[in-house]
């Protein structure tokens, strides 16, 4: 900026030193035109003087009548001027062609002299004076003509150097105007320039300072030059840039800053209702005073941590964990503890025993951590406590389920083998009273052991209800004879009595016998468990129609609704919706399956169960089943019919006794049998029948213990022959194919044991009679 300036105020002197020097140049020839002007004005003055004073010594001289008159001293005074003034012009420096004339003048004057000397001196006769003075007279003419010639001339020659000074002095002028003028817009525009270029540089830094006071920190100038002002704005932007980083680092720290302390507010409020609203008990003391004799006073604890312990804030605070703790399991939590302070561990687990306030055991789950402090340094105990009596007693009851369950197996297993037995049994005594020639007494023992196996037999049916058998094996059947003897049998030696209320046109419902009346018998015993001091049952059942307005989970149609009410203790608020979980139970010795077997039975049924209870005004047990209007549907209990008949029948089964037996009874009503030991034999035999003798029916054993089961083999069957007629039987009744048979390929069940009557009405059925 230094060289901006110092260049346009050199520019500016340079072109004003130029137009005034020009200036000056012509003023100094001016001046020198003018001097001579002023010397050539005087030099014309002396001639007019000069010429004045010839006319002055002309007029005195015409004046004069003699030589002698009285005016001749001022002719001669006038004389003297005259001469004074033609020596005056004459001493001025002249051109040559003017100083030819001036001495041609001086000639005449001296002549003109010489004239007058003559006739001021003559003596001579008047003639001759008149001459002397006529040829004074006729000199000092021509003295005058040439005078005025020359002063004609030098007029002339001066109006023409005097309108050359005037046009010099006028050139000055306009030179000086025209040096006056640039140099005042030059002088504007390298102002306007110079303020330019100190204005906006400025302006730009003024703006850039505003911006940044408003906190557009980070503002930079765009000016860019190679001056002060361009070095001044590149360390503007370097300190805006700077003071930018800076704040942003200040507001990244104060962000961070806050973002921490936001999140450690969140962090602290999280723990805070983590640790007031956890269901887990907790409680965090400091390792200094933290015997576990001491009271609770100085620790800090959730409400779980009380509420576990059934003790309000304050009265827990009065105790400590050793009164609260089974005295069996401290040894092991002392040693634990031991080893926490004396910092050989950073925590320990375990599970212990604890005493409520109402002294029952619970069981607790603990997890026991050291917290630290800055310094790495032991500070605090924090417990985590988990109730886990639940657990531990579902444990149990699985353990006891397990057992339950390894005997259910073997449950399953003996009624499976036992009906084998009995399907033998039953089949040689009706073998035996076929007989011809059969005593009357001898008959009777027959149908009494017959009558024994039909018992052992429902027996076996309880035994595969005990081992928790699959779907349910449906049949159309009224259920009030089902409700009484349930009833009956539950209650058989108790104080409690059963009123039951039943119409006697209840629907028919098409249900597992020996499942419905397990939840018969589950709903009785409960209601007879609730009332260990005798009182009233009410059983009773309807006809109802269920739709959208009744606002149960079940489908719009005909239902047989159930109800068994009690008048015992009831059922707390917040178990009734426990009470059909698996393993769920208030009894001390209950395994908590009852009632949820009872659910699971009626949903398998597409039924619904619900219960209404409360503290000392009973329980209610409402339960649907889905109902069938037509009685006609419902099979009669009545002895089955021995019906002889003919056709080639295929036997299948693993059990020797079985293909002897059965075989026998069949052959003696009429059919024709063969026998086969496994799925693969019966197939390899139905297949090689086809073409020669088919056979009419195939009986064949669910499962075969080391070979193709009924279940395999009825799909290779129909393979072969999609019209094979194939009847299942099984010693186990309560299995999934049994009760949806169709679905597997069969055409019909049997379960074991049977009777020959129950066959030979089935195969009667199956087989097409001839025409």
């Amino acid at each position: 900026m230094k060289k901006k300036i110092i260049l346009s105020l050199f520019a500016l002197l340079l072109f004003f030193s130029v137009g005034t020097g020009l200036g000056v140049l012509y003023m100094t020839s001016t001046t020198a035109e003018l001097k001579r002007l002023i010397e050539l004005y005087q030099v014309e003055e002396l001639r007019r003087s000069l010429i004045i004073n010839i006319q002055t010594v002309q007029s005195n001289l015409l004046s004069v009548d003699t030589p002698f008159a009285t005016d001749l001293d001022s002719i001669v005074l006038n004389v003297l001027s005259l001469e004074e003034s033609a020596n005056k012009c004459s001493s001025c420096h002249h051109p040559q062609n003017l100083a030819d004339r001036i001495i041609n003048m001086q000639s005449i004057m001296q002549d003109y002299e010489v004239a007058l000397s003559y006739y001021l001196t003559s003596r001579a006769n008047t003639t001759r004076l008149l001459q002397l003075k006529k040829d004074a007279v006729n000199t000092g003419d021509r003295l005058i003509e040439v005078t005025e010639h020359m002063s004609h001339s030098a007029t002339t020659s001066l109006d023409e150097k005097t309108g050359a000074a005037m046009a010099n002095i006028s050139n000055v002028k306009t030179i000086l105007f025209i040096t006056v003028l640039v140099t005042l817009l030059l002088s504007i525009l390298v102002a306007i320039r110079l303020i330019k270029s100190v204005t906006k540089p400025v302006n730009a830094l003024v703006n850039a300072t505003r911006m940044i006071t408003s906190g557009e920190y980070g503002a930079a100038i765009s000016y860019k030059d190679k001056t002060e002002f361009g070095e001044l704005a590149n360390h503007f932007n370097a300190m805006s840039t700077g003071i930018k980083d800076a704040y942003d680092s200040i507001q990244r720290e104060i962000t961070e800053r806050k973002q921490t302390e936001e999140a450690l507010r969140q962090s602290e409020e999280k723990f805070r209702t983590f640790f007031e609203m956890s269901p887990t008990g907790i409680i965090i003391y400091p390792i200094e005073s933290a015997p576990l004799d001491r009271d609770l006073s100085f620790a800090t604890f959730n409400p779980a941590f009380h509420n576990i312990f059934g003790y309000t804030r304050e009265e827990i605070s009065g105790l400590s964990i050793s009164d609260l703790s089974h005295p069996e399991d401290m040894g092991k939590n002392l040693a634990l503890y031991k080893e926490l302070l004396e910092d050989k561990s950073d925590g320990y687990r375990m599970e212990k025993r604890y005493i409520t306030k109402n002294g029952s055991i619970i069981w607790g789950y603990i997890n026991s951590t050291v917290l630290r402090d800055s310094q790495g340094r032991p500070s605090h105990i924090m417990t985590i406590l988990v109730d886990i009596t639940e657990r531990k007693k579902i444990e149990e009851e699985q353990l006891r389920v397990q057992k339950l369950e390894s005997v259910g197996v073997l449950a399953g297993g003996i009624a499976h083998d036992f009906n084998n037995i009995m399907t033998s049994i039953i089949g040689n005594i009706a073998l035996a009273k076929m007989s011809s020639g059969i005593m009357k007494n001898t008959y009777e023992i027959l149908a009494d052991a017959e009558e024994a196996c039909l018992r052992a037999k429902d027996l076996t049916a309880q035994l595969l209800t005990f081992s928790k058998g699959g779907a349910p094996v449906k049949k159309i059947v009224s259920i009030a004879k089902q409700l009484k003897n349930s009833a009956r049998i539950v209650l058989r030696g108790s104080d409690i009595n059963c009123e039951f209320f039943i119409p006697p046109d209840l629907w028919a419902v098409e249900v597992d016998e020996g499942q419905i009346n397990q939840v018969f018998f589950n709903l009785i015993i409960n209601a007879r468990q609730a009332m260990p001091e005798g009182g009233t049952i009410r059983i009773s059942a309807e006809n109802v129609i269920i739709d959208e307005q009744c606002g149960l989970p079940l489908l719009n149609r005909e239902y047989v609704k159930v109800t068994v009410k009690d008048q015992g203790v009831g059922i707390p608020k917040e178990n009734i919706q426990k009470i059909f979980d698996p393993y769920f139970t208030t009894k001390q010795k209950g395994h908590g399956l009852g009632l949820s077997s009872t659910y699971a039975i009626i949903m398998n049924h597409d039924g619904y169960i619900e219960v209404d209870s409360a503290p000392d005004a009973g329980t209610t047990f409402h339960f649907y089943l889905p109902a069938i209007r037509r009685h006609g549907l419902i099979e009669p209990d009545r002895k089955p019919a021995l019906i002889n008949g003919e056709g080639k029948i295929l036997l299948m089964d693993d059990d020797e006794s079985i293909l002897t037996t059965v075989r026998k009874t069949l052959v003696k009503i009429g059919y024709k049998v063969e026998l086969a030991r496994d799925g693969a034999q019966a197939v390899e035999l139905y297949k090689n029948a086809m073409n020669s003798d088919p056979f009419n029916v195939v009986i064949m054993d669910l499962t075969i213990r080391e070979g193709m089961g009924g279940k395999e083999a009825v799909g290779k069957l129909l393979e072969i022959d999609p019209e094979a007629r194939v009847i299942v039987s099984s010693g186990y009744s309560t299995d999934t194919v049994m009760a949806n048979y169709k679905t597997h390929g069969f055409c019909s069940v049997i379960t074991k044991p049977y009777q020959i009557e129950t066959l030979s009405e089935l195969l009667h059925d199956i087989i097409p009679r001839r025409s």
